[in-house]
């Protein structure tokens, strides 16, 4: 999502396969025997706002007949079907995977010949695990060209390039250019990687969004929606400044320039070219004749800033109302709405009426999660996502640590109410008002029972409409002159045994939460035996047995290391002594999808595709990645559609 990963953080693209099929009653068995269903929004991952969702076709440019689909899923990639499969590169059993892999000395698993006497490759991958890295890798494609790109850049690259495949089965949107089925068409990577070098040249800026939050009352005569921004911009402070010093890029949010109403008394089937004008009021069109426009068709309204009645007062900015009137009158009235940027491209259109049916309304772009408390703003949506780098995380006291904030945000961010507060537990609120800045980190011997503190700094930020947003980030401090590594003198005899439950002999130091843990005292080289030990579990948890189960909760969107300290009473003879160890426990915060940590999606993940032809996890793009079609993908995407397991 824009906002999140990287620096600056321009979001990471995720793509995730629609699907074959769908086992609604999660028994092991396909309701519709394999066929392709609808999914709702939110049913599956594919449908998710902040991911692609990616259907198959098949060499006859059709949706294949397995592949899932739905009003979400955004685009179809080659995904194969009985008739002609993908050839790819095969898993092998030295790599850990499926003994053989699926081409077993010439013969796929299914039964049929394959491609290859040796095994070494497979003619018969097919199924959305198929289609979702040919799209992670057009994705890749574009990133490569321009690695400025935001993931909602990404997105509407991908989704205004794709070629609309077979029209009459699709029968795509006369205003929203969306099937139900295809969604915007079938990838084109060639014209994915053309519209990622226009973007270069147009500053990059690929496409506007969709008109958002549109709605219309035939009491008051109004048609009203929210004015969508294009992708965030990044740019630097001083134009003259390295460009590889990316650190000290500010993130905004681009607005769209203007908008074409369109109005008729019957339903509207027409999309506007990009680059060509029908109004002389729009942008750039005053000398020019406006293209036609089908019959009955008619130019409502053109321009931003538009309101409703005589004494308001409109804006041009992402997040604004935007309000046109209509007469009430018999008969139904049809509208469709585009958003046109700067440099003429049109966004998809939204299709409203005076039914109150509308189709395809937009929405804000996706940010990166974090903590937002609606203020005095009209939208609790359009609060700021806050974003930390800081560095290092970890170290010695005295400890200097550099903080670089930021936000992303629909309405612009008032600087002037932005704050630090370096130590979220002391007294002082306010340590600093600037988004760059740093803070030195004390803890002397013997201030913390484990010589060893985790702070947690916070930084507010404000949208001109008091939207309040926040992001937290943590701090490992070790006391000067204390072995870091223990928090205390180092202790060979005697350490703190961090194990998973039911794994003997195991020993981590990190996980994600909620995570299990059992506890125990080593004391295998100590004089004497253990006769008693008090726990601090670090979370406010205390205990008073040698072994202790304990389960571990993150959810604070951040990563924390926790200090887990001991007492131990050791009995020698009829004398005794208590001595201190300390060791801790990293715990991931507990949303699975959080990226902060940089985690991949990798085999172990179970990376692939939703149903028959997948595990169920996303198949992504992180960053610039090479497009590595054939291995890459089955390395994430462990089986075809045709896999029976």
């Amino acid at each position: 999502m824009d906002g999140d990963g990287g620096d600056p953080p321009r979001g990471m693209v995720i793509v995730f396969a629609s699907g074959n099929g769908i086992d609604r009653n999660d028994d092991g068995i396909f309701d519709n025997d394999g066929a392709g269903a609808q999914l709702s929004p939110g049913e599956e991952m594919a449908t998710l706002p902040s991911v692609i969702g990616v259907g198959a076709s098949t060499d006859r440019d059709l949706i294949a007949s397995y592949s899932n689909y739905g009003t979400t899923i955004d685009v179809l990639a080659p995904g194969g079907d009985d008739f002609a499969s993908l050839t790819t590169t095969d898993v092998r059993d030295d790599a850990g995977f499926v003994d053989g892999g699926f081409n077993i000395g010439g013969l796929h698993i299914d039964g049929p010949p394959d491609i290859d006497a040796s095994g070494s490759y497979s003619g018969l991958f097919q199924g959305t695990s198929a289609a979702c890295p040919i799209a992670a890798g057009v994705a890749a494609l574009t990133l490569s060209i321009n690695s400025k790109l935001s993931a909602t850049d990404v997105r509407r690259i991908l989704e205004h390039t794709s070629t609309k495949v077979s029209p009459t089965d699709a029968d795509y949107h006369g205003v929203t250019n969306r099937s139900m089925r295809y969604g915007y068409g079938r990838i084109d990577a060639e014209a994915a990687v053309i519209a990622a070098q226009q973007s270069i040249i147009n500053g990059g800026r690929t496409w506007p969004g969709r008109p958002a939050g549109v709605v219309i009352s035939t009491e008051t005569g109004q048609l009203q929606w929210l004015q969508n921004g294009d992708p965030l911009e990044f740019r630097e402070p001083d134009p003259n400044a390295d460009r590889n010093g990316a650190s000290d890029d500010i993130m905004t949010l681009r607005t769209t320039d203007e908008f074409l109403v369109l109005q008729s008394d019957s339903p509207i089937d027409f999309i506007p070219e990009d680059g060509k004008c029908y109004s002389k009021e729009q942008i750039g069109c005053g000398s020019v004749e406006p293209n036609p426009l089908p019959t009955n068709v008619i130019v409502f309204r053109v321009g931003c800033s538009l309101v409703c009645g005589t004494g308001s007062t409109g804006a041009c900015e992402a997040g604004a109302r935007q309000c046109v009137g209509f007469l009430l009158a018999s008969g139904t009235k049809y509208f469709a709405i585009y958003a046109r940027s700067s440099i003429g491209r049109y966004s998809f259109g939204v299709s409203a009426d005076t039914n109150q049916n509308i189709v395809d309304s937009g929405q804000l772009p996706p940010r990166a999660e974090a903590g937002t408390i609606p203020g005095g703003g009209t939208d609790p949506d359009v609060g700021p996502k806050v974003s930390i780098q800081f560095s290092p995380r970890e170290g010695t006291s005295p400890l200097v640590v550099s903080f670089q904030g930021n936000a992303s945000s629909v309405l612009p961010i008032d600087d002037n109410r932005t704050s630090w507060d370096f130590d979220i537990d002391d007294s002082v609120s306010v340590d600093a008002v600037t988004r760059n800045a740093s803070h030195t980190y004390l803890l002397e011997p013997g201030e913390s029972p484990t010589n060893q503190k985790t702070f947690i700094a916070r930084l507010t930020m404000f949208d001109v409409e008091g939207n309040i947003g926040f992001a937290q980030a943590a701090i490992a401090v070790t006391a000067a002159g204390i072995d870091p590594n223990t928090g205390a003198d180092e202790d060979v005899e005697l350490r703190i045994v961090i194990s998973v439950p039911g794994s003997v002999g195991s020993n981590i130091d990190s996980g994600q939460s909620p995570l299990a843990v059992e506890l125990s005292i080593d004391a295998g080289e100590i004089v004497g035996t253990v006769e008693s030990v008090r726990w601090d579990l670090g979370d406010g948890t205390l205990a008073t047995s040698r072994f202790v189960s304990h389960t571990y909760v993150n959810n604070t969107g951040i990563s924390l290391r926790i200090p887990i300290t001991a007492t131990v009473t050791i009995r020698t003879g009829s004398n005794t002594s208590t001595r201190v160890v300390s060791r801790r426990i990293t715990v991931a915060s507990g949303d699975p999808f959080d990226d902060t940590e940089d985690h991949a999606c990798t085999v172990e993940d179970g990376c692939g595709a939703v149903g028959p032809g997948g595990t169920g996890a996303p198949c992504g793009v992180m960053g610039v990645i090479p497009m590595l079609f054939s291995l890459i993908s089955l390395l994430w995407i462990r089986r075809s559609r045709n896999s029976a397991y």
